[in-house]
């Protein structure tokens, strides 16, 4: 399930956006360039087809019901992975998806506007991966050919779901999990088995590197954190992640995920506003704790008001779409 939910979160530069983040872009496409405007379009594409959402009203903000979008996501969208299969998005997302897809098709009809939308591809795999030759190994003509196989996917994939999305005889959710498992396959093609495996670690820990990126810059130079020490706390915050989520799917629970610049913060789905924000905080406590058996004092008082930032907006928007549903 795991590996099928990462593939399906990553499927474009910065994976795993949801709905709620969708109509946001909506709302800014203005003040981004062209090329930036599809490449964040497709992860919500996916997302938005594929997976239960708990929308929010506030920008550049996003709460979904599906398993962590691990990357250096957009920093400010996520994606999480119900055990209980996919709901129908309503009307209202149906509508935004077909709008969607109708422009991007529009868009790529032209061989020049098409070309550049897959450099812009192209280099966002390059930001996506910080590193990634260095820790695989690759030569320097095996990492170019990666990242022109994982552009040619992410805009591949989005190609194909947009004409499924428009076509009224293919089930677009069904795509969404069908399309997906060729992914791993042609990355083990190019890369073979061994260095595959340790590519699909390294996917699964891009929400940890994002919030480890982001600790870094708010670090003074008396508090710099090394590489090593970082590599050590991602893998640390990637596990405790992995054994939040588990003890979620034992006990049928679905995995909300809240994500600002700041990082990311995972709890059960279910319940009040009042029972998802203690699961929340649960989370967050349970990182704290991995994080201080690598970060020293300094460094963890940081990390705490990184996560202590991402449980007071969590808990505004939850009191606003409480609030909100009881008016209705």
């Amino acid at each position: 399930m795991r590996k099928l939910v990462v593939a399906l979160s990553l499927i474009s530069v910065t994976f795993a956006a949801t709905t709620a983040y969708y109509a946001t872009e909506l709302r800014n496409e203005r003040a981004r360039n062209a090329a930036e405007v599809a490449r964040r379009d497709a992860q919500v594409l996916a997302a938005a087809a594929a997976r239960p959402v708990e929308t929010t009203p506030a920008p550049a903000l996003a709460i979904a019901s599906t398993p962590p979008a691990p990357s250096a996501q957009s920093a400010e969208s996520v994606a999480t992975a119900s055990p209980q299969g996919v709901a129908d998005p309503d009307e209202r997302v149906k509508r935004q998806l077909v709008e969607f897809s109708k422009r991007f098709l529009e868009q790529i009809a032209d061989p020049a506007r098409r070309a550049a939308m897959l450099a812009e591809r192209r280099r966002g795999a390059r930001t996506q991966y910080p590193r990634i030759a260095e820790r695989l190994g690759l030569a320097p003509d095996e990492y170019e050919r990666l990242l022109d196989l994982l552009a040619e996917q992410d805009f591949g994939y989005q190609e194909r779901m947009s004409r499924c999305v428009l076509d009224p005889e293919c089930n677009y959710r069904n795509f969404n999990r069908d399309d997906a498992k060729s992914r791993p396959l042609q990355i083990a093609d190019l890369l073979g088995g061994d260095r595959a495996q340790r590519f699909e670690e390294y996917q699964n820990s891009l929400s940890e590197r994002e919030i480890v990126t982001q600790l870094r810059a708010r670090l003074t130079d008396n508090a710099y954190l090394s590489s090593e020490l970082s590599e050590s706390l991602i893998l640390a915050l990637a596990d405790e992640r992995a054994r939040f989520e588990a003890e979620m799917r034992q006990t049928g629970t679905n995995t909300a995920g809240f994500g600002m610049t700041n990082g990311w913060i995972y709890y059960a789905s279910g319940g009040s506003a009042a029972e998802r924000l203690e699961s929340a905080t649960v989370y967050t406590r349970r990182m704290r704790d991995r994080a201080a058996q690598v970060l020293n004092a300094d460094q963890l008082t940081v990390f705490e008001q990184m996560q202590e930032s991402l449980l007071l907006n969590l808990r505004g928007q939850l009191e606003k779409r409480e609030t909100a549903s009881t008016k209705q």
